[in-house]
């Protein structure tokens, strides 16, 4: 079963404007971005990280050993 994602309309304000940055970044609002608009404190903090660890600001590795770490911080399997 897969979660379907929060439309722009049905999205809160907050979300909304997530939305918005997302597609002047990427041309486009990605579907885990609509997903996590169920809950627009996980969606703000996924943005965030997005920024954060956006092209040229953190080398892929760096990035992919940051993935790694969180996962087993918060217990992931994968």
């Amino acid at each position: 079963m897969r979660i379907p994602g929060v439309s722009e309309n049905q999205a809160p304000a907050a979300v909304r404007e997530l939305y918005r940055q997302a597609a002047e970044r990427a041309g486009r609002v990605t579907l885990p971005l609509t997903v996590l608009g169920h809950r627009p404190e996980v969606a703000e903090a996924f943005s965030a990280m997005n920024r954060a660890t956006g092209v040229g600001l953190v080398g892929p590795r760096l990035k992919l050993l940051g993935c790694i770490r969180i996962s087993q911080m918060i217990g992931c399997p994968f």
